[in-house]
């Protein structure tokens, strides 16, 4: 597991938080520190978790914030999530920003 390479991250240090977005996904979280620092420490290759943290990581996983592998992201772009709009009439679906790359 990786973090994405197309997270963003933009610390609000006035409201002690971090605007987290993935380029790719076009997911966007107002996340605490807290977070970006479980980010990194995925990003450095460790795996322990506590129960509140693996709910993070299922979280951001779904989100595409973290990938199983960064090659495969590279390889594999359709494999990320992305926004399901078959809920949407087809009418709706041309005025619904698709993230692209």
């Amino acid at each position: 597991m990786q973090p994405s390479m197309f997270n963003v991250q933009v610390p609000l240090a006035e409201r002690n938080e971090v605007y987290l977005m993935n380029t790719f996904s076009d997911a966007q979280l107002l996340v605490t520190p807290d977070v970006t620092d479980l980010i990194a420490r995925i990003g450095r290759g460790l795996h322990d978790f506590t129960l509140e943290e693996r709910e993070t990581v299922d979280a951001l996983t779904a989100n595409g914030f973290l990938v199983s592998s960064r090659e495969q992201e590279q390889q594999d772009p359709a494999a990320l999530p992305r926004e399901d709009l078959t809920h949407l009439e087809p009418r709706d679906r041309q005025h619904h920003r698709t993230p692209t790359r």
